[in-house]
C-alpha cells in the first residue's frame, strides 16, 4: 500500500501537450524523485497514451517500443470530467523509469 502520492497531469493532460508545465514543475530534464512506497498517478485525456520506455535512448528519441501502460482503452480506468483516464503505480523498488506520452513526446511531454 502507498504511503503517499504524486499526481502528474491536469485537465489539459500532463500539464500541456508541449511539456511546458512539466518543465516548469520538474526542470528541463523533467526529473521526479519519488520515495519508495509512493503512488505515481498520471491523469490524462483520451488523446494521450502512457508508455514506459524500454531504455534511456528510447526515452531520448521518443521511441514507443516500451510498454503501453495506459490509454483511453487500456489500463487505468476512469476518473471522469476533463481527464477521463488515470494510471497509477506504486514505487516498490529503487530505479529509473522513463514515461512517454503518445502523440506528444516529441513536443516534450515525457519525464
Amino acid at each position: 500500500s502507498a504511503s503517499g502520492s504524486v499526481t502528474i497531469g491536469d485537465a489539459r493532460g500532463w500539464n500541456d501537450a508541449f511539456g511546458v508545465g512539466l518543465t516548469a514543475a520538474y526542470g528541463i530534464n523533467k526529473l521526479l524523485h519519488v520515495p519508495l512506497n509512493t503512488s505515481i498517478i498520471f491523469k490524462y485525456g483520451g488523446t494521450h497514451t502512457v508508455f514506459v520506455a524500454d531504455s534511456e535512448d528510447a526515452f531520448g528519441d521518443c521511441t514507443l517500443s516500451g510498454t503501453r501502460v495506459a490509454s483511453f482503452d487500456h489500463g487505468g480506468g476512469s476518473t471522469g470530467g476533463d481527464f477521463p483516464n488515470q494510471y497509477s503505480a506504486v514505487v516498490t523498488a529503487p530505479g529509473v523509469l522513463h514515461f512517454l506520452c503518445e502523440p506528444h513526446c516529441s513536443s516534450g511531454q515525457r519525464m
